[in-house]
This record gives C-alpha cells, structure tokens and sequence, in this order.
C-alpha cells in the first residue's frame, strides 16, 4: 500500500534528523555527544537537532548531507540558523565554497519521490541501528 508523500516526509524527516545527529556525534564518558556545528557545544543527541543551512523548503536540499549538520536549539532556533557561522564552518568542515555552491542550488527544482523518500529512511535506519549497536 502506498503511503502519502507527507507521511513519508515526516518519516524521512524524524530519521534523518537522528542520522546526522549520530553522524556528528561521539562518545563522551559513555554517553553519546553530538557537536553543534555553529557554537561548537557537545550535547546528547536527544537535546540537538539536525539544522540546515539552506532551508528545509529546498526538496533538493532537504536531506543532503552537507547541507545538514549536527545543531544545537539555540543556534537552530534562537538564532535562526546563526547561517554567518554556519556558512563559515561549513566551508571548514568540507572545503571552500561549499556554503556558497549549497546557497546557489536552493532555487533548483527537486521532486521528492516516494522511492526517494525511502531510500533516506531506509539508509537513515540502517546507519542509526549500526551505531546503536
């Protein structure tokens, strides 16, 4: 039975959301530690969300891995992204000019498919069960 796109990108939403908060995170005196890529703060992963740097409204973007990172409610929230920070430690973290060709694909048109959308939560499950052991 064919699920809704909706209900499929809620579902890829909640576990992607933990795969990169697992992606980004380590292991601190037996507790799982994800690191905010903004304000560089370890928490648990259940206090951290995964925070993009274009806009979730970007289909294209939405689950792309350089595009999401590990963030902390403040930075996500508080300070809407806090993107001046963001875009600097994204160019960091994999090279100069990530942020900007990331800001020049936000226009791009991208149709979210129901076999794409379960391909993310079947590869977003499958890595969270492996690091949950």
């Amino acid at each position: 039975m064919k699920k809704p796109i909706k209900t499929l990108k809620k579902n890829a939403d909640a576990a992607f959301s933990l795969y990169i908060r697992y992606r980004d995170s380590k292991e601190i005196l037996g507790e799982r530690k994800t690191q905010c890529i903004t304000c560089g703060v370890w928490k648990p992963i259940k206090e951290m969300q995964c925070g993009h740097f274009v806009s979730r409204v970007c289909s294209k973007l939405r689950y792309d891995e350089q595009n999401c990172n590990g963030q902390c409610y403040s930075c996500n929230v508080m300070k809407h992204g806090d993107l001046y920070q963001y875009a600097k430690q994204l160019d960091l973290k994999h090279g100069d000019g990530t942020a900007d060709r990331l800001h020049n694909q936000r226009s791009e048109y991208f149709k979210l498919t129901e076999e794409f959308l379960e391909k993310v939560i079947d590869d977003a499950k499958a890595y969270i069960k492996e690091m949950e052991g």
